[in-house]
This record gives structure tokens, C-alpha cells and sequence, in this order.
């Protein structure tokens, strides 16, 4: 009778204990990589939030001493 391992990490049978904890590592390194990506992605979107709170507040200032803001100037940079 064979004998098969059952791994609750990833809920998935396995012929041998060595691929089991294999499975495991790997689940395991994935959920880091997984929340690496998502601590990365929260940083860069709060950059982004600063970023347009200041390109705001630029422009605001801008339309308080000068009157009105174009944009037309803008679009000949993208």
C-alpha cells in the first residue's frame, strides 16, 4: 500500500513528504513575494497621492497670483 501526504498549506496530496514540503516552500515563498508586491505597491501609491496633493496645491496657488491656469501648455509635453 502506498502511502500518500497531504499538505494543508496548499491542500493538495503528494506521492512523497520531499514534494510535499517542496509545495510548502513554495507556497510559502509566494505568499512573501505576494506581499512584498502589495507593501511596494502601497508605497508607490502613496507617492502618487503626495504627488497629485502637491500638483494641486501648485496649481491652486498659481490660479490665486495669476488668475487662471491653461492646460493647453500641458499637453504639448505628453
Amino acid at each position: 500500500m502506498k502511502h500518500y501526504y497531504w499538505s494543508d498549506v496548499v491542500n493538495d496530496m503528494f506521492a512523497s513528504e520531499d514534494e510535499c514540503r517542496k509545495a510548502e516552500e513554495e507556497a510559502a515563498a509566494e505568499r512573501v513575494r505576494k506581499q512584498r508586491l502589495a507593501d511596494e505597491r502601497d508605497a508607490r501609491q502613496k507617492e502618487v497621492d503626495e504627488a497629485y496633493a502637491q500638483a494641486d496645491k501648485l496649481a491652486k496657488d498659481f490660479v490665486k497670483d495669476y488668475g487662471v491656469y491653461s492646460f493647453r501648455d500641458l499637453f504639448r509635453y505628453l
